[in-house]
């Protein structure tokens, strides 16, 4: 640069200052945040003395401000007109206001106010010296005036902090110089206010990248169309560390730290466990190396995408104790060791799910000794029993013939598992073995207060309910879906609910699931006391007439209830954890004409609507979840029985889950081209007429046929499954049962055409 400019340049934006011989200089054009000194300096008579408001005036507030006023009165008046603003108008108006395009007379109090300066502001310069306001500039632009809302308490305290503490000291600083005559700031001064940005500035970027969720976040978005693009966020993880830098090489990873580290994770709770999470997460991520950052991310997702399930490392436990020598003798007239090991782990898993407890119990005792050496404990959820789909009242009659059974009330609510510890303390799980004691505290204080003082501890089955005490009677799922999922202050409870007892698992350190059903439930009408609208007993009915049980179903159905449960009743009636056993049949009203059963699956595509659907999806492919493959199969297209409302919130909820290419886990046939994919996020409950062969879709591919999978004939949404996560939807397996089911099954019955 020539001598002239730069003495231009240092005339303008830098000052020396003279103190105890030593002359120091400041630039005051690019100072630390933008109301600091000096960011567009105005135009001002110097002898008049200067404004703290007027020289260092927060522009790029004013004009966000101005464009939230303008956007948001002119869509109140397009609305009161019954118009609708497209989008991009608000773009429009940013653009104008922050541009130099609007015709505004130089003299007008305007463009004073938008351009204090005519030598234009450097805008884009400025914004790389602040955090906070960087955020809220971006925000208003997109009109999002919901942000604050998203935000932490602590962010927007110490973010506002950031534009409000240099403005209230600058302005005290300047009217104290004012009144002793002086009109500008002595350098200890400056050094004091540029001080405050800078610590100001530095804490609230910090705390907004911390108390700012992923998504909220132009970092989130970067890594949410990384992943979108990858299929995969582990990919995004490894391939963003492998770029990065440190000056200090952290300790490498090791089994012991990793797994020790997740389990202080998953014990984090209380006050700030959600950062202290976030911390523990950063802290082996940076120390991660290699393929490390892609495994650690799918180990905290929970999708290793291995190719294998569960019951695949069960079996290989129980195979490996066979190999260890000092534990490989097999008992008398064992036929395949390997085959009997592998079933024990799975059998001894569905009572005690505790990797911790059974593989040190296989090193030291043995595949052979696991059953005594691991069993049935209280506080650990087990797998719940459940319940064969049929399709009427004969066929009830005729899989229990010679056998005693017993129906009862099938409820509409979620299931849960009580666990009432000897002191005295409850733990609740829900059917996935999830921990709702948070959820449900007013189930535990009924339970509590209702038990028998001969009652020491129990393990109790039952179905959580809403339930309308006033009109006394049940009120559908919706409602009991509408009550927080955590934390649940009693006093502030708006939806009551009823606990309907039907199975009593364990109590006084007795367990009951080697024993009968009628010695169950004996136990259980011994060990409480019913009050109505709190605690009741399913309605239970004990009869082999036909049309006493035609009755009892429709009697179920008129107060509120799905139908029934049939159960054997002294003859192998044995609870039988994680098992949907043909000893418990379910019987609801809408399968009498349908396939049995309804099913649940996953919206994993969509194709667009047309004529009066335009603007929203107009199908979806559904898919069932094969566990062992560990893969999502398409079985059907969904598009009739939607109402307007329930079309246009289930497109809009899948909106912000579509991706440019489906996963590599989805098995859909060529034939098949939907227009977006999703990631499979929701579960559908869905009922069919029946269940056909299909050369189109993949359900059940090689279990029934070789070549072709299974689809479902006109589907139609029941509702969305908000209790169940994706890998829970109807297995390929159950898919194939029920077909299997079916009457008049015939090679000949295929998929015709498409199956909406």
């Amino acid at each position: 640069m020539d001598q002239r400019v730069h003495m231009d340049y240092l005339d303008v934006a830098w000052r020396g200052y003279k103190e105890d011989k030593n002359t120091s200089l400041f630039c005051e054009t690019h100072p630390f945040t933008l109301n600091s000194h000096g960011v567009w300096e105005r135009l001002v008579d110097k002898s008049r003395g200067l404004s703290f408001w007027e020289y260092p005036l927060p522009n790029l507030e004013t004009i966000i401000l101005s464009t939230f006023v303008l956007w948001r009165l002119l869509e109140f008046s397009c609305n009161k007109m019954g118009l609708r603003v497209p989008r991009f108008t608000h773009m429009m108006i940013a653009g104008v206001i922050l541009g130099k395009t609007c015709h505004l007379s130089s003299t007008s109090w305007l463009h004073n106010i938008y351009f204090p300066d005519d030598s234009r502001p450097k805008i884009a310069e400025t914004l790389g010296g602040f955090g906070f306001l960087l955020y809220w500039f971006l925000k208003g632009v997109t009109m999002d005036a919901g942000t604050g809302l998203q935000m932490g308490k602590k962010a927007s305290v110490i973010g506002f902090t950031t534009m409000f503490v240099p403005l209230v000291c600058g302005n005290i600083m300047f009217r104290l110089r004012k009144r002793r005559g002086h009109i500008t700031l002595l350098t200890t001064e400056y050094r004091l206010l540029m001080f405050l940005q800078s610590i100001s500035a530095f804490t609230s970027i910090d705390t907004l990248l911390r108390d700012l969720k992923i998504k909220h976040s132009e970092f989130g978005r970067i890594a949410l169309s990384g992943a979108m693009e990858l299929g995969d966020l582990g990919l995004v993880a490894k391939g963003s560390r492998s770029s990065q830098t440190m000056m200090f090489k952290p300790e490498p990873l090791t089994v012991v730290k990793v797994f020790n580290t997740f389990r202080q994770i998953a014990k984090e709770s209380g006050k700030d466990s959600t950062e202290k999470k976030k911390d523990r997460m950063k802290a082996l991520l940076v120390a991660a190396t290699d393929c490390e950052p892609l495994y650690l991310t799918r180990l905290l997702q929970a999708k290793l995408r291995l190719g294998f399930s569960n019951q695949t490392v069960l079996a290989a436990l129980g195979q490996a104790a066979v190999y260890n020598e000092e534990h490989s003798k097999p008992p008398p007239k064992t036929k395949s060791p390997l085959e009997e090991a592998a079933k024990i782990v799975k059998q001894v898993f569905t009572v005690l799910p505790v990797y911790d407890i059974i593989v040190p119990a296989l090193l030291t005792g043995g595949v052979w000794n696991l059953p005594k050496t691991c069993n049935f404990t209280l506080g650990v959820p087990i797998g719940p029993m459940l319940a064969k789909p049929t399709k009427g009242v004969g066929e009830i009659l005729n899989k229990f013939q010679d056998t005693v059974f017993t129906c009862e009330y099938k409820y509409d609510g979620e299931r849960a598992q009580v666990h009432c510890m000897e002191d005295g303390t409850f733990e609740i799980y829900s059917r996935n073995a999830e921990r709702n004691t948070g959820k449900y505290p007013d189930v535990a204080l009924a339970l509590s207060r209702l038990k028998k003082p001969s009652v020491k501890s129990f393990i109790l089955d039952c179905e959580v309910v809403a339930f309308d005490r006033e009109k006394k009677k049940i009120l559908p799922f919706q409602i009991l879906s509408t009550r927080a999922r955590k934390n649940v202050n009693v006093n502030d409870i708006k939806v009551g609910v009823c606990i309907f007892a039907f199975d009593m698992l364990y109590l006084n350190g007795q367990q009951l699931i080697q024993e009968n059903l009628d010695i169950r439930r004996e136990k259980l009408y011994g060990s409480f006391e019913e009050d109505l609208g709190y605690f009741q007993f399913a309605t239970a009915l004990t009869s082999s007439d036909i049309d006493e049980i035609q009755k009892f179903l429709d009697a179920s159905v008129d107060i509120g209830c799905e139908g029934l449960i049939i159960k054997t009743l002294n003859s192998d009636a044995t609870y039988e954890p994680a098992k949907r056993s043909n000893n418990w049949l379910k019987l609801k009203k809408d399968y009498m004409d349908s396939i049995g059963d309804s099913v649940d699956l996953v919206p994993i595509a969509a194709f667009h609507g047309r004529g009066k659907r335009t603007g929203v999806f107009g199908a979806f492919l559904l898919a069932c979840y094969d566990a062992d493959k560990e893969e999502f199969q398409s079985i059907c297209k969904i598009g009739t029985g939607f109402s307007e409302a329930v079309l246009e919130e289930r497109s809009t909820s899948l909106r912000s889950r579509v991706i440019p290419t489906p996963k590599q886990y989805y098995r859909v046939g060529d034939s098949l081209n939907p227009d977006v994919w999703f990631e499979p996020t929701e579960v559908w409950e869905v009922k069919a007429a029946d269940l056909t062969i299909s050369p189109v879709h993949r359900a059940a591919n090689g279990i029934v046929d070789p070549d072709k999978g299974i689809s479902l004939r006109f589907p139609r949404l029941l509702r969305v499954r908000e209790d169940k996560k994706p890998e829970e939807a109807t297995s390929s397996e159950q898919i194939a049962d029920m077909y299997q089911a079916q009457k008049h099954n015939h090679p000949s019955n295929e998929a015709k055409g498409e199956d909406d």
